[in-house]
């Protein structure tokens, strides 16, 4: 399918009509040309610059298909490669995998791994802890520094695990970034990439973890 402009020419009761269309969506030529940088496994990517859009592989070729949404980006903005550090207020730029989600729900409309948190489920922010940027459930609430993943603001109602230094992990480099339900339109975040409920809900129906998804941040 192409997106180009086509021409069609018919004869109508002894006149000449051309009409000019439209078919299909963005295909060639007609998408960001940082998608020319992702491996050739890579088949959704989730763009974020300055808003958020999907785009999807279709015979060998990108087209996109979620149009760009707002988000919420870090209160200091984001962070050039290799420069994001635990409690700076910035997005990580660069390309990272999308695996998992989580939310208060017990069930998700999304094909990623899902899992329902209770207020055992913390995410581990201290630089110096053994357990730095994990995902743990816990019996006791944690002695060091940590995010609790079943919130009362509704932003964790629905999120999804940006894959940014899990694997490897390196201390301090910064940790729990997520795509997640926003505060508000004006408000940011601490370093994640937060947005419209009903904007986060269509791409995680979008999502598939066959097609290896990955959010690349500008």
């Amino acid at each position: 399918m192409d997106n180009r402009p086509r021409m069609i020419i018919r004869g109508y009761g002894g006149m000449l009509l051309i009409l000019v269309g439209m078919t299909g969506l963005c295909y060639g030529r007609d998408f960001p040309a940082e998608l020319r940088l992702l491996a050739p496994s890579v088949g959704q990517v989730v763009m974020v610059n300055p808003g958020a859009s999907g785009w999807e592989r279709h015979r060998g070729k990108w087209v996109q298909a979620i149009p760009s949404v707002d988000v919420s980006l870090g209160r200091n903005g984001i962070a050039n490669p290799g420069q994001k550090r635990e409690g700076d207020g910035r997005t990580p730029s660069g390309i990272y995998p999308l695996r998992r989600a989580f939310g208060k729900s017990a069930t998700l409309d999304t094909h990623l791994n899902y899992r329902q948190v209770t207020t055992r489920d913390v995410w581990i922010d201290e630089p110096a802890s053994p357990s730095y940027n994990q995902w743990l459930i816990e019996d006791t609430s944690p002695i060091v520094s940590h995010e609790t993943l079943l919130r009362s603001d509704h932003q964790y109602d629905a999120a999804i695990v940006v894959e940014y230094n899990t694997d490897p992990i390196v201390p301090g480099m910064g940790s729990a970034i997520f795509m997640h339900i926003w505060r508000s339109p004006t408000s940011s975040t601490a370093g994640c990439v937060a947005m419209y409920a009903g904007d986060l809900s269509r791409f995680l129906k979008w999502l598939n973890p066959q097609k290896k998804p990955v959010v690349m941040i500008r």
